[in-house]
């Protein structure tokens, strides 16, 4: 048996899916985009001067962003995105590779720093099994906080873990395109970095 794990934004889909989201989730109300955009820029910048991590950027983000959104909205938008968005901008090389690694047998996981709120109902469409960021959704409204840690980086690998033993397969890839997809890759016995 051989497992696949693919990263989702710049390598299955083309871009970054969380600012889609976010200009989505909004698109009726654009003042709050830029209001709470304006909240958040001072830790955009905090992060990208090395003062923040990326996980504790993207955490205030989804705070800024989503909390005091009401559940099943944020659900119901989430699942329209999930549904007009993600096949639109799928990288259809990469796309085709995992096809074939369907095709194969064989078996496929998507492992993403995006959350599972938008990811979940495509990927069951296309039946992969996903590790990703998990919202918390148990208020109403939501509290913009993850059930989970932010998959991304050595995330990926501790999910990956917790889920399966790769050891224990014959073969095992990972095909990613950033530097939060590098212990994933190096995980695995082929490793394609931006490529497929």
């Amino acid at each position: 048996m051989t497992v696949a794990f693919f990263d989702f934004d710049g390598t299955l889909v083309k871009g970054d899916s969380l600012k889609a989201f976010l200009f989505f989730y909004f698109r009726n109300n654009q003042s709050k985009l830029l209001l709470r955009t304006s909240f958040f820029l001072p830790y955009f910048i905090a992060h990208k001067l090395g003062i923040v991590s990326n996980n504790q950027s993207k955490a205030k983000l989804f705070q800024l962003f989503f909390k005091g959104e009401k559940r099943e909205l944020f659900l119901s938008r989430a699942k329209q995105f999930s549904d007009e968005w993600i096949d639109k901008n799928l990288n259809t090389q990469v796309w085709n590779k995992l096809q074939w690694h369907k095709k194969k047998g064989h078996l496929v996981y998507v492992v993403s720093a995006s959350i599972d709120t938008y990811l979940l109902p495509w990927i069951n469409r296309n039946e992969i099994k996903l590790l990703c960021t998990e919202m918390d959704l148990s208020n109403d409204p939501i509290s913009g906080k993850w059930k989970t840690p932010n998959c991304y980086g050595q995330e990926k690998v501790n999910r990956i873990v917790e889920e399966i033993n790769v050891d224990s397969f014959e073969a095992s890839y990972a095909y990613g395109d950033s530097k939060g997809d590098r212990e994933m890759l190096e995980l695995v016995d082929f490793g394609f970095y931006k490529s497929v």
